[in-house]
């Protein structure tokens, strides 16, 4: 709602309606920043406080925008993320210190009471425990230098992002599913309900509020979102934090910044009929992950505990190496798979491409593409005269990676299309034109891994000598040529006889 109204008023031609209202957004912003990460200080003259802050800080951003020229939206993002990575820190510093110092404090106590474990009870734990200020300063540290190396973190942001980012379509990251089908069906059917009550005038004022400034779209290509989405997000999620922090209430700092994400973002109908299940599909997956995460945790950690019980001391060591080892293996497993996307989405960036450019990336991914294939032809030929399976499943392998690739490939083509300018549609003919070939190259290879594929799983006779030998000649001079002309469209040379002539051998093969 603070997002559809901020919208609303300020709409997406900042440059505009900030002179008038950026001033008097910021104090309310930072007023109730301030107000949120001082709960437990404020407590008398709370109106009066929150009052004189709005006029106060209104009166300083106004300045500030007439003497500096500063954009006041800047000031509040940055204030809101301090204030986030306070109301991160008092919950989630909480989270991770708490349990090891209760049990330090707990051990601590029993060492000093001498009496035996059996007969010690933990009524100190009803006590208010004080944490020293080392293992306060320690814990930060260790949490701030994970955030800054560690990718996994980073994906967090990026999915984040990924969801509530204001261009439609494109590269998503989840597959729709049922529910996210239901959800935006049924929520299309209330929108066209309310639109049969609002008056059509009112409806019309509405829709010229959301819409688009053309004129800094190039700026706005690089972000995903702009500073109003910014800062109500900043806010809003601080605010959720630092209060349910203060009240005690169980929260996830990670899934509260989310969901406001989302909401921002569905606000500011960035969620369009183009990319709405596939953003919806993406929330409820990370909503059942979170859930699903606190069961399997609660369950493991109570099987773990009855293992090391019953197995000291043996298995507490035995599971401490087997951790170390999925540690390391998920570690090493979560690099590669980065790399490989890293590599997918560097495929077709959506960008404004001449027609050198244009052709250069496409030489390059065709040539890319080509190698894949011709692994699977040849693996699919090999495993239909061994009779090996293995071989087929492997090539299989790489047909779905190839699949995947290919659907990233269709979905930026259309978005890069959609952004060609008129007077280089030749470039737009290229992609598509590349794509329509190498579509054509991957369902042929797909049809022939399948055939084999059956042939071979229901045992089916294996070819005769004479087929066999034909078929051999064939795998390697159908290798041979792929690879020549993956080399050939790498390298950047033109037409090439010597191919033309084994083209013609191949076909009359």
């Amino acid at each position: 709602m603070c997002k559809h109204i901020a919208r609303i008023i300020f709409t997406f031609k900042l440059k505009k309606t900030l002179r008038k209202y950026g001033a008097i957004f910021s104090g309310v912003a930072i007023a109730a920043i301030i107000y949120f990460l001082l709960i437990k200080v404020i407590s008398d003259n709370t109106w009066l406080i929150l009052v004189v802050s709005v006029v106060f800080w209104s009166i300083v951003i106004q300045i500030m925008m007439w003497w500096k020229k500063i954009n006041p939206l800047k000031i509040v993002v940055l204030l809101g993320t301090f204030s986030l990575a306070m109301a991160f820190a008092g919950n989630d510093l909480v989270n991770f210190m708490g349990v090891s110092l209760a049990g330090l404090v707990s051990f601590q106590a029993w060492i000093a009471s001498g009496v035996p474990a059996s007969d010690f009870t933990m009524e100190i734990l009803n006590e208010k425990l004080v944490t020293p200020s080392w293992i306060l300063f320690t814990g930060g540290a260790i949490m701030v230098a994970t955030i800054w190396t560690n990718s996994k973190s980073r994906k967090v942001s990026e999915t984040e992002v990924s969801l509530g980012r204001q261009d439609e379509g494109g590269d998503e990251r989840f597959k729709p599913n049922i529910i996210s089908r239901a959800l935006v069906g049924s929520g299309m059917w209330v929108g066209r309900q309310f639109e049969k009550l609002i008056p059509e005038r009112w409806a019309k004022n509405l829709s010229i509020r959301f819409e688009k400034d053309t004129v800094d779209s190039a700026v706005a290509e690089q972000a995903s979102f702009d500073l109003i989405r910014a800062s109500i997000n900043m806010v809003v999620a601080s605010i959720l934090i630092a209060y349910g922090t203060s009240q005690k209430l169980p929260l996830s700092t990670t899934f509260v910044t989310l969901l406001v994400a989302m909401g921002s973002s569905f606000a500011d109908q960035a969620w369009g009929r183009e990319s709405a299940v596939y953003r919806v599909a993406g929330v409820i997956n990370v909503i059942a992950g979170w859930l699903i995460t606190a069961i399997v945790a609660l369950l493991a950690s109570g099987l773990l505990a009855f293992i090391m019980y019953k197995t000291d001391p043996i298995g507490p060591l035995v599971l401490t190496v087997l951790a170390g080892f999925l540690l390391i293996r998920s570690h090493v497993v979560f690099s590669k798979k980065s790399k490989v996307e890293k590599a997918d989405n560097q495929l077709l960036e959506v960008k404004q491409l001449s027609i050198p450019q244009a052709i250069s990336e496409s030489k390059k991914n065709t040539a890319k593409t080509l190698k894949t294939i011709r692994e699977v032809v040849i693996q699919s030929l090999r495993a239909l005269l061994n009779e090996d399976q293995g071989i087929l499943r492997r090539s299989k392998d790489e047909l779905e990676k190839l699949k995947v690739q290919t659907e990233k490939f269709d979905s930026k083509i259309i978005k890069l299309v959609r952004k060609i300018e008129k007077g280089n549609l030749a470039t737009g003919r290229l992609y598509i034109l590349v794509f329509d070939l190498m579509q054509d190259l991957f369902q042929s290879t797909q049809l022939i891994n399948d055939l084999i594929m059956i042939h071979v799983e229901n045992h089916h006779s294996p070819p005769k000598k004479k087929y066999a030998e034909l078929t051999a000649t064939l795998e390697r001079k159908l290798g041979d040529y792929a690879n020549r002309i993956a080399e050939h469209i790498d390298s950047g040379r033109g037409r090439s006889i010597a191919i033309l002539e084994e083209q013609n051998c191949l076909l009359n093969f």
